[in-house]
């Protein structure tokens, strides 16, 4: 498969806690968009707004996860960095407020967006914390109809840029 021209190499998905919302759409990104990753040299990974110290995922999290045969349990939070801004590297949050909390508090901050916003939806994406089995059932299949959208997108980007060029 032919690399595609693309300018972003790391993908970083934010939440608040980076305990669930962030994780399921790291699993579901590398699941579902596995070759466009591999072969545009795409990392993903996830961190959090409010992590004071490494805290494993939501229990419930765990459970919607390995019901797709997912595996996030051994994922242990972790803060973001000023270090993980970069013109290559692509910002997802979960909400307007992570999003402006970024901007607000890191000068390195580029390229971040929140994930509706980035496929043209209005709105966040809500958590599910103390919520019912069912609402992080919801929340899991409105990140995988999301990260769809996002690799639609992305895909359009590389094909643009190779068109371009």
């Amino acid at each position: 498969m032919e690399k595609l021209m693309i300018k972003y190499n790391t993908i970083i998905f934010v939440s608040n806690s980076d305990t669930c919302r962030g994780q399921f759409a790291v699993a579901v990104m590398k699941a579902i968009g596995e070759n466009f990753l591999k072969a545009n040299d795409i990392k993903v990974k996830s961190r959090g707004v409010v992590v004071l110290f490494p805290e494993p995922m939501n229990p419930k999290a765990v459970a919607i996860a390995s019901s797709k045969n997912l595996h996030i349990e051994d994922h242990m939070s972790r803060k973001i960095e000023e270090s993980d801004f970069g013109m290559d590297v692509l910002i997802l949050t979960m909400s307007e407020s992570i999003k402006k909390k970024l901007y607000d508090d890191y000068k390195e901050a580029v390229n971040v967006f929140n994930i509706k916003e980035f496929v043209g939806e209005d709105g966040d994406l809500d958590t599910a914390y103390g919520g019912e089995l069912s609402e992080y059932g919801e929340l899991f299949r409105d990140i995988e109809r999301l990260i769809n959208k996002v690799l639609d997108k992305l895909d359009e980007q590389a094909e643009s840029a190779n068109t371009d060029n």
